[in-house]
């Protein structure tokens, strides 16, 4: 009896041990998925934007544009302003 009693001691402590490892690599298992998607979305993030000097040419291609659209807004002011002075009654 006491042999049979000992012997079910050893199974229950080896599921108990095995349910434990189980748990572990469970465990385990979503901690490195979790880091594994922390490292792409940081990787991810560092490659968003394009190299600092790809950056400085997006910049000056930039500025450039807005002072020939500053330019061209400004010569679409000029010209409806003499526009309108052109259409104007004359004051008698």
């Amino acid at each position: 009896m006491r042999g049979q009693s000992l012997s079910a001691f050893k199974h229950e402590e080896s599921s108990k041990i095995g349910t434990a490892a189980l748990k572990i690599d469970n465990l385990e298992r979503s901690f490195s998925d979790l880091i594994d998607q922390k490292m792409k979305a940081d990787y991810d993030a560092a490659r968003a934007l394009p190299a600092e000097e790809d950056m400085d040419q997006l910049l000056r291609y930039d500025r450039a544009l807005q002072k020939k659209l500053d330019w061209a807004l400004q010569k679409l002011r000029e010209s409806q302003e003499r526009r309108q002075k052109a259409q104007a009654p004359v004051s008698v």
